[in-house]
């Protein structure tokens, strides 16, 4: 009867180990999965940037367009009159 125990005992502690491992390798695999996420997206990060950079740029270049269209069409029309007169 002891023997028969020790040999459950044995087993069950086998069969822990076995689950032990297989949940290892399963964490294991998230670990890889994220960490090769993580890597795309840090290197996706500076290539957004830029793109986010050059929108704003962008945006503000034609800001600047618009401010001085606007600032240069009063003079524009000032100068009309003076040229006929």
């Amino acid at each position: 009867e002891q023997r028969s125990r020790l040999g459950q005992n044995e087993e069950e502690f086998y069969q822990g180990m076995l689950k032990d491992k297989n949940d290892l390798s399963v964490l294991q695999d998230e670990i890889i999965k994220l960490d090769v996420m993580s890597r795309f997206i840090k290197a996706a990060l500076p290539e957004q940037r830029r793109a986010v950079t050059a929108e704003f740029e962008k945006s503000q270049e034609e800001r600047r367009k618009t401010e001085t269209t606007s600032k240069e069409k009063p003079t524009e029309i000032k100068k009309r009159p003076d040229v006929q007169a």
